[in-house]
């Protein structure tokens, strides 16, 4: 058996002079048997290190399985954990941070009893509330 120096096709005919994968010049190397299994040795770990199966099948290894857990996990800090806005005022209905303070103005009922405190108003669902509640 032959070997290509350059792209380490193996040529299972020894009257073969030149690489018929890449068509490359250079003499091919002669590799006896146990050249050949720690050829195929190397390349099978390379494979299953990145999760490559023999058959050249797809099989999602431990990679994987690591790259869906980090997934998930940063869905949740984003959705929960880490705060982006950790010292501004949320709405405790649809959970937006664009919240508006206004004053209550005046009521044909009540006139201008009251009309001086303060409402935090969402600007997403339009929910008011008292500021610190």
């Amino acid at each position: 058996m032959k070997v290509c120096p350059r792209c380490d096709y193996i040529v299972m005919n020894d009257n073969e002079k030149y690489c018929p994968n890449c068509i490359h010049k250079a003499e091919l190397q002669t590799i006896d048997d146990e050249e050949l299994q720690a050829l195929y040795e190397i390349a099978y770990e390379e494979q299953k290190a990145s999760g490559i199966k023999p058959n050249n099948t797809y099989d999602p290894t431990q990679f994987e399985q690591e790259r869906a857990e980090r997934l998930a996990r940063e869905r949740l800090d984003s959705k929960y954990g880490s705060q982006q806005h950790p010292n501004t005022v949320r709405c405790p209905k649809c959970g937006s941070y664009s919240v508006a303070t206004t004053n209550r103005g005046y009521s044909l009922l009540t006139g201008f009893i009251g009309s001086g405190s303060p409402r935090n108003v969402c600007q997403k669902c339009g929910y008011k509330w008292k500021p610190g509640k």
